[in-house]
């Protein structure tokens, strides 16, 4: 297990009103957006938690792109955030001559 120094953070809750300024989101997704950044990802690198590869995100990029754009909007518009958005997979690579990774935080 990972003991992390929260200290520094003095509000626990988040509760709506513990924030000074709400997130203003100054514009929409497109989905031209989110086909460049289908674009740029590396065909059959770094598969996603679905094991989906990225050549055949692309290949249907064009509805993909739509839909995700309009997901997003929505997302931004209700603040609604599903859990499954927020899953990530981190893989951390030992440099060769740096100390071991086991003990994270000491």
């Amino acid at each position: 297990m990972i003991k992390v120094d929260l200290s520094n953070i003095y509000d626990i809750l988040f509760q709506d009103n513990s924030f000074q300024d709400s997130l203003k989101v100054p514009k929409l997704a497109t989905s031209e957006e989110v086909s460049s950044l289908l674009r740029a990802r590396k065909l059959y690198k770094a598969l996603g938690n679905n094991y989906i590869p990225n050549g055949f995100l692309r290949a249907i990029s064009p509805k993909l792109a739509e839909a995700v754009a309009r997901l997003a909007n929505a997302c931004w518009a209700l603040g609604h955030f599903p859990a499954r958005f927020k899953e990530a997979r981190i893989v951390i690579l030992h440099k060769p001559g740096k100390p071991s990774y086991s003990n994270l935080g000491t």
